[in-house]
């Protein structure tokens, strides 16, 4: 069985990482994944930023619900263009839309996007 523990934290000098938790015993065997915040602004306030960035914005908004200049396309074809199967040690993964889904032989696993993770 696969559990998790989520923290945040921030590197120290050298790149040391600390974690504490009550729920790791000392000896326990553990893996490790390090998920790096997004430093970017937010796309939003970017977006508004300007004068003539907050134009554009409003344009876009304006041809989309027109449904001027769409590019439209099939879930088949989005999933023959954006889906990749990959293949890590033990773990299969696929990248889709929703995120990415990481299986071993056993089904146990994990999930991650950008709103969400969790093991199974």
């Amino acid at each position: 069985m696969i559990r998790a523990i989520k923290q945040k934290g921030i590197v120290g000098k050298g790149g040391k990482i600390e974690i504490h938790s009550t729920e790791l015993e000392e000896g326990t065997d553990v893996d490790i994944i390090i998920l790096i915040s997004d430093t970017e602004p937010d796309t939003t306030e970017y977006l508004l930023s300007t004068e003539a960035n907050e134009r554009e914005l409003s344009e876009a908004i304006n041809r989309t619900e027109n449904k001027e200049n769409l590019v439209t396309i099939t879930a088949k074809e989005w999933h023959e263009k954006y889906s990749i199967l990959s293949s890590y040690s033990s773990f299969n993964c696929i990248s889709e839309k929703t995120g990415l889904t990481c299986k071993n032989k056993s089904d146990n696993g994990f999930f991650f996007s950008r709103d969400q993770w969790n093991a199974f």
